[in-house]
Parts: C-alpha cells; structure tokens; sequence
C-alpha cells in the first residue's frame, strides 16, 4: 500500500500541537484483490464465470472503498490474468480464483 501523510490538529490548551498520522491509501493491487474477494464472495464465482461489470461497480465501494480506485484494480486483475475483459464484462480466471481465496 501507499503511505500518504496527513496533518491533523490536536486540540489541547496551549500550546497547539500537531501530529502527522501516515494514512494508507489502495495500492492498484489491493484494489484488484478487492474486486477478486467480491467476486468470488458476493458473487459465490468460481473461474469462468462471467459477470457484468455494472454488477461490480455497484458493490465496490463497500467496505469505504474509493470508486476512483476501481479502474486500476481492474486494470491490475487484467494485466496480471486474474480476469479477462471483453466490453462490459468480466471472465473470473483460474489465477484471479486463487488470488482471491489466498
């Protein structure tokens, strides 16, 4: 995962102090094996099947997940054999089955 930083004010009575707390954010990795564990958990999918990716969409942000961060899962799944493209869908593979369940 990526580390980002973040600057937070912590209220006290004087003086002010603050505090840099690193917050991760999604690498395209951890978004494709988000779209895996989807597919594979809500959609009960086993390798070949073949889901619409408006169904996925729908679902992705659960968990508080970005929706900017679906497209470089996707593209991450693809790149890496884990699911194959063809116009709106998506085609679970042997290999994204077993990234999912690892």
């Amino acid at each position: 995962m990526r580390l980002s930083l973040v600057c937070v004010r912590v209220p006290r009575r004087a003086p002010r102090h603050e505090v840099t707390i690193a917050a991760k954010s999604p690498t395209p990795e951890d978004s494709a094996k988000h779209i895996l564990r989807l597919i594979v958990g809500h959609f009960h999918a086993m390798p070949g099947r073949v889901l619409r990716e408006a169904s996925l969409l729908q679902i992705f942000p659960s968990d508080g997940w970005p929706p900017a961060e679906y497209d470089p899962g996707r593209a991450y799944a693809v790149e890496h054999g884990w699911l194959n493209a063809a116009m709106d869908t998506l085609t679970l593979t042997n290999a994204g089955y077993s990234a999912a369940i690892a």
